[in-house]
């Protein structure tokens, strides 16, 4: 990535000269978005504009959100806390450098990602995009995804800045915290990433913190992170959250997202005009506007189409990071791995078993590459030994689930053709909003940011032959941001406009209950069109259709059935994208549906049962019995399914360590008493005793501690001594490892701090270092761990600076949290 310090190229003006030739207006048109995903430029001085992209687990382009969307695919790499579980800081920067590829792909010169808010409850929306309840642990991740999508020239964006961390109430809620818990635990990963890393830009939250809006706290973006940490990029705000002219321009916002402008532009020139904000200020702005550009390679890299890379490399660096992050809770008897030839019944059971649940909700989603369900995967390696059956078991769908695409192909296209629809755009083109090319689509859910056309216009035509697989009372829905209809040969079924009650989908922008019944024939063919037309106001705008197939008969009973005739079961439950997802807190800490029941009757049928849990965040699994495996494998990415192969069978080891503690009840965690708030506040009253500080503190006993996770193999640690100091930076621990097991494993040296001689309110431990170690059967290493005089530090809020105490610090060595191998005194 360019210096930003460099001019664009040598044969053109320096960032200096650039600012003094532009006009106010124009200085001012760099302070604002062109559409959903573009700044703008000065042709007139040859300034680019630079192109953005969602997201922390993909770089998806335009793409489904966007008026002129190519339908393009993108690759879909495990989400946050998948990355946070890997504790491997180069995976980390693996899984950004190919992001920071897929970008360029798209186009784009900045990723709006990582996200790098705090895991503070389970029910959180977007708690699977975060990396962890820590914000060592987050810091540190988040700082190496950040260098590996800029090694390519791509930027990236440190979101949400700051106390972003439920949904609830999410563009207006306050949230209260003292000056030292956000320094030290809400602050502290940005600060890390800005100081290590350097990204790009860094986006301001929704939310209020204090009282004051994130896009307008001048002590948090001036005080803070510019004058304290040096920050020199972008600030942008989140998408439509400028909520001020003049506060937000003098706190150092930079960019308001999308265009065209709603609180800057006209508004930001009128108030220079009138000696409201200082021209140096947006002088300042646009500055930072042009070293980003230099950075992001805008210059030398111009606006191309948008292509779709199923890059076999991106593949293996998915595959890669997904079994590194799963995390083995339980194997009794060494049921873990299974022999991957050995002839032998497998029942693969689940709501989550045979679809391919890759990916949370909302704008980190991406429309991923083809993947494979677990059934697939497992099918696909060890099909020709294993007899192999498959049952749901139960359904989890929190509405009418969209469109299954092997039931739909075009119009008069052969049966064989399934997999897409036929998607024609009838709205005419304007010079700056050419329309989207009609054809194939590969989808049944259709968003973009704004309405596509005239009020009243009929905007898509979608069109596709449906040929169910179920013969009974099918429920078709549709999901409407605008007005549509829905017809069956012919017939119109639903007629959905927008008089009807707001729902919850498409970011609580949308029509929801558009639910019809009909009586279907297997394996008969049916003409199903929808007529979508623009929204009358401004807004998300799209629609999604949903089949629910008719129930199974004694659906659960046959995967009990299955389960007691198979030598082993594979079974799959978790969440989805509706139960996790932006706009949205999840509304109970246990599985949805049935599925409690589900995993006491296949467990109880067959004690060896591998349960496979899909979802995002923490779940209450006391209902799993002591005789079962227990695997989370958060949301995986398009690789998930065969890198849960992987470690199933022996061909990888399951990597990960919980990123986040896995409560008894949810009335056990930290901020239970004070999530998700009232009145418009919530509380941040638990202090720096977040995540695992919590349950230390109060000798709270969870489900499965911080840093947990089991291993195939054995090794021993020995030989635990430090070096160095505190006071002279360059502390370290250093531990030899040996495999002493049969079986590649991973290890994760933990190092814990603890102050028993401090002056100030200090947590029991806290997480101070790490270092992952991969060890062959038989092989041993000398790992070294070293350990930043900085995360020995507290914030001092009289004086409003870190200090490092005088003293004793105690070091804890230890595989988790809550299991010590050594401890090591050392003075400060």
């Amino acid at each position: 990535m360019a210096d930003d310090t460099d001019p664009p190229s040598s044969d053109r003006p320096s960032i200096d000269e650039l600012v003094s030739q532009m006009t106010l207006e124009e200085k001012v048109s760099l302070c604002s978005g062109v559409g959903n995903w573009y700044s703008a430029g000065v042709g007139r001085l040859g300034i680019p504009v630079m192109k953005m992209t969602d997201g922390p687990s993909g770089a998806r382009g335009e793409g489904a959100r966007s008026v002129n969307f190519g339908g393009q695919t993108s690759a879909s790499f495990p989400c946050g806390a998948a990355l946070g579980a890997t504790w491997d800081p180069s995976l980390a920067a693996a899984v950004g450098s190919a992001i920071g590829q897929e970008a360029c792909t798209k186009g784009a010169h900045l990723l709006l990602g990582p996200t790098v808010n705090l895991h503070r409850s389970p029910l959180a929306g977007r708690h699977f995009e975060c990396f962890s309840e820590d914000p060592h642990l987050t810091g540190v991740l988040g700082s190496a995804f950040v260098r590996g999508v800029q090694s390519q020239g791509v930027g990236a964006t440190a979101k949400h800045l700051v106390c972003n961390e439920s949904e609830y109430q999410r563009h207006s809620l306050d949230c209260v915290v003292d000056s030292r818990t956000l320094h030290e635990v809400y602050l502290r990963p940005f600060q890390m990433m800005v100081q290590g890393a350097k990204p790009v830009a860094v986006m301001t939250a929704y939310n209020r913190i204090n009282g004051v809006a994130a896009s307008d706290h001048s002590e948090i973006i001036a005080d803070i992170v510019r004058a304290e940490w040096g920050f020199d990029g972008l600030v942008v705000s989140d998408w439509g959250g400028t909520r001020s002219t003049i506060l937000a321009a003098e706190a150092g916002l930079d960019l308001e997202m999308p265009g065209p402008a709603k609180r800057f532009g006209e508004r930001l020139i009128e108030a220079v005009e009138l000696g409201q904000v200082r021209e140096a200020v947006v002088d300042s702005k646009v500055r930072r506007h042009l070293q980003a550009l230099v950075r992001t390679g805008a210059w030398e890299r111009p606006l191309v189409e948008e292509q779709s890379v199923d890059d076999p490399t991106h593949r293996r660096v998915a595959r890669t990071a997904a079994s590194a992050s799963m995390v083995l809770l339980a194997n009794p008897d060494q049921l873990l791995p299974l022999d991957p030839e050995k002839p032998q019944r497998l029942a693969v059971i689940g709501p989550n078993a045979d679809r391919a649940v890759v990916q949370g909700g909302g704008s980190s989603q991406v429309m991923h590459h083809p993947s494979l369900s677990p059934f697939e995967a497992i099918r696909e390696m060890v099909g020709d030994v294993a007899d192999l059956i498959h049952e749901p078991g139960c359904r989890i769908d929190r509405r009418v689930p969209d469109l299954d695409l092997r039931l739909v192909r075009p119009p008069e296209s052969p049966a064989s053709a399934v997999g897409s629809v036929h998607v024609e755009y009838l709205r005419q083109a304007t010079p700056t909003s050419p329309s989207p090319s009609s054809g194939p689509e590969s989808r049944s859910r259709f968003l973009w940011p704004d309405r596509i056309g005239a009020v009243g216009q009929l905007d898509v035509r979608l069109s596709a032959t449906f040929r169910p697989d179920t013969t009974g009372p099918w429920k078709l829905g549709l999901v409407v941001a605008g007005r549509a209809r829905l017809l069956l040969d012919g017939e119109p079924l639903i007629d959905a406009n927008s008089g009807m009650a707001r729902g919850a989908e498409f970011f609580a922008d949308s029509f929801d209950d558009n639910v019809t019944s009909v009586d279907l024939v297997a394996d008969v063919d049916y003409s199903l069109v929808v007529e979508f037309a623009a929204m009358d106001s401004p807004g998300l705008s799209g629609f999604s259709i949903g089949a629910l197939a008719p129930p199974l008969a004694d659906i659960m009973g046959r995967a009990e059935r299955a389960a007691t005739e198979a030598d082993a079961v594979v079974l799959v439950v978790g969440m989805d994208d509706d139960w996790e997802t932006e706009g949205r807190d999840r509304e109970r800490f246990g599985l949805p549906g049935q599925q409690d029941e589900l995993i006491r009757r296949v467990t109880g049928a067959n004690p060896r049962t591998i349960v496979v849990v899909n979802a995002g965040s923490p779940t209450d699994l006391a209902v799993v019995p002591a005789s079962a495996a227990l695997l989370q494998i958060w949301y995986p990415g398009e690789a998930g399914a065969e890198a849960l192969t992987d470690v199933i069978f022996g061909q990888s080891p399951p990597g990960g360590r919980l990123p986040t503690t896995f409560p008894r009840h949810l009335g056990d965690t930290p901020s239970f008493a004070n999530y998700p708030g009232e009145f418009g506040e919530v509380h941040y009253d638990e202090g720096l005793l977040v995540g695992h500080r919590w349950y230390d503190q109060h000798g709270i006993e969870p489900a499965f501690p911080f840093g947990f996770g089991l291993s195939t193999t054995t090794t021993d640690w020995t030989e635990i001594v430090t070096s160095g100091s505190a006071a002279g930076g360059d502390l370290a621990i250093a531990v030899t490892v040996r495999n002493t097991g049969e079986r590649q494993g991973v290890d994760v040296i933990q190092v814990y701090a603890h102050f028993p001689e401090s002056k100030v309110g200090r947590p029991d431990q806290q997480l101070t270092a790490f270092t992952k170690v991969i060890l062959d059967p038989g092989q041993t290493s000398r790992v070294v761990v070293p350990i930043d005089t900085a995360d020995l530090m507290y914030r001092n809020s009289a004086a409003d600076i870190w200090e490092l105490e005088p003293g004793t610090v105690e070091l804890r060595v230890a595989r988790h949290s809550r299991d010590v191998e050594a401890v090591i005194r050392v003075t400060t």
